[in-house]
């Protein structure tokens, strides 16, 4: 991978936290929590069903260098004149996708978007992009949930871009902010030290 170009996963850390994506993608602090293991292991078997009605993708990668990102699709699906780009997530569904995937899922629209205009799609033609859908599947309850492309999502897109590159020139980790979320964080021990030890005492 190219180290001038913005991993895509990152946006997803960038939108929870800065200071997460700072301990992940800086701190070298990435490594497989439980959720993510889990979801690894269901992308092999992840709808399988109807192979003869659609075409599908699975571990696109894409380069966007205009963009400034690099990454890996999920899934890419082909149907009934729509394309879907599909981000796979093994935690259970909230009422709302939040910002995080949402952001995630935008990058990589933009990227597949750019890596197609070069040229560089080699599968059957695509649909226009006013038909290109996204959505996050979790696999933990098998249900999708779709987030609607619009321009006030690319714009913030496109910011958290720019808010990624400056979070990888940091010499420590920025400022963020602290919540009940704090709690559900995959580097809280590494962040906030002292708070998750309160954290274990409380509940044990």
């Amino acid at each position: 991978m190219d180290a001038a170009l913005i991993p895509v996963r990152m946006l997803e850390a960038v939108g929870f936290c800065p200071r997460q994506a700072w301990f992940r993608f800086v701190g070298s602090d990435d490594v497989l929590n439980v959720h993510m293991e889990r979801g690894l292991r269901r992308h092999a078997v992840f709808d399988e069903a109807e192979r003869d009605t659609m075409s599908i993708f699975r571990a696109v990668p894409v380069a966007a260098p205009v963009l400034g990102v690099v990454g890996v699709l999920d899934e890419v699906r082909i149907e009934e004149g729509e394309l879907w780009i599909t981000e796979v997530k093994a935690a259970r569904p909230s009422r709302f996708v939040w910002l995080g995937i949402e952001l995630q899922l935008a990058v990589q629209r933009l990227a597949l978007a750019e890596q197609v205009a070069r040229g560089d799609w080699y599968g059957p033609p695509l649909p226009p992009q006013d038909r290109w859908r996204l959505r996050v599947y979790f696999s933990a309850s098998r249900r999708y949930r779709e987030v609607t492309w619009t321009d006030e999502l690319a714009a913030r897109a496109s910011a958290a871009i720019a808010s990624a590159g400056v979070i990888l020139d940091l010499a420590a980790p920025p400022p963020g902010r602290v919540d009940r979320a704090c709690y559900q964080c995959q580097v809280i021990d590494r962040c906030m030290p002292f708070e998750s030890q309160l954290l274990v005492e409380a509940t044990s």
